[in-house]
């Protein structure tokens, strides 16, 4: 099965996208201005499962392992407006379970990554409970192990909420997502390929050629890309009791690829945060997504578990 997937990074609806498994930017908007720029941080920990397979049957890849990921981010509101300018970075290392592994790439440092992601995410407030997000982020994967699973890529969002009560909140939008490598946008998080292409730097040279092609990576994502990605998507959010909250969206859409067949991809995602305190929170994630390849039988699936904390960095620090 082929390394496939939909790049949506979102914090709110999530995905933070993506997210590789993605990571939305979001703030509420206010009549006053105290200060006009804010600088803030948080950071995450925790533990991810993920796992692969066809439903048509065949072995399943299973990695399960810790993260961590810190943030940053600048932001600034108005009126009927918030602007956010944000960077993540995310690292990975996980063990292989599952006869769909080599007995090399079971191994932790076979299995690791380093996420970095700047994003750019405004936010306008039409009316009390009418508002509109537009996100756009670029993101680079780069593995330990598998050097065939390292994308470079861009990814847009568009959502439009409807504020229904105090404690329900349901949308619509529009994601797309362009990626330069045979994994698209954010989906090395939920299908974890062989090693089969395994590559370690012999030398100082080799490690500035991989460098320099990855600047080329990027260049590529916007002007020739292997992959063009539409997504449509349905989303609800929803309060539960004074504090926790519940995110979920579901979407649709089609990854064009430019040197083989089409694929058809659909996901379902949830998250759930509670505060523990003012700025500590639990989250959690499960994600399922389908691909169903162009001419193809085999439908393949992959799902994602994440539990993690999360500390909010106050104005003090």
């Amino acid at each position: 099965m082929k390394k496939l997937g939909i790049a949506i990074i979102a914090a709110g609806s999530l995905g933070l996208s993506l997210s590789a498994e993605a990571n939305e930017a979001q703030t509420a908007t206010s009549t006053s201005i105290e200060n006009p720029i804010k600088f803030s941080g948080s950071f995450y920990s925790g533990m991810k499962n993920i796992s692969s397979g066809k439903v048509t049957g065949g072995s399943t890849k299973t990695l399960i392992g810790p993260f961590v990921q810190p943030s940053l981010s600048l932001s600034t509101k108005g009126e009927n407006y918030s602007l956010n300018v944000g960077y993540t970075f995310e690292a990975f290392g996980g063990a292989g379970i599952g006869g769909g592994h080599g007995s090399s790439s079971k191994r932790i440092q076979d299995n690791g990554y380093f996420l970095n992601l700047p994003s750019i995410a405004l936010v306008g407030q039409f009316n009390d409970s009418l508002s509109m997000l537009m996100y756009a982020e670029y993101a680079s994967e780069n593995y330990t192990g598998d050097q065939s699973s390292n994308y470079s890529g861009i990814a847009t969002i568009a959502d439009l909420k409807q504020k229904l009560s105090d404690s329900v909140t349901i949308g619509i939008g529009y994601s797309f997502s362009r990626s330069t490598s045979p994994d698209s946008l954010g989906l090395s998080d939920d299908y974890i390929a062989g090693n089969s292409n395994q590559k370690a730097f012999a030398s100082i040279e080799e490690l500035k050629a991989f460098n320099s092609e990855q600047l080329k990576a990027f260049n590529n994502a916007f002007v020739s890309p292997t992959q063009n990605i539409h997504v449509g998507r349905a989303l609800a959010e929803l309060k539960i009791g004074k504090a926790s909250t519940w995110k979920t969206y579901a979407q649709a859409g089609k990854i064009i690829n430019v040197s083989s067949d089409d694929v058809y991809t659909y996901r379902w995602n949830n998250d759930l945060s509670t505060p523990i305190t003012s700025d500590l929170s639990l989250w959690m994630r499960y994600r399922v997504t389908f691909s169903d390849k162009v001419n193809s039988t085999d439908l393949g699936w992959a799902h994602q578990i994440r539990a993690n904390l999360s500390y909010q960095l106050n104005d003090k620090w």
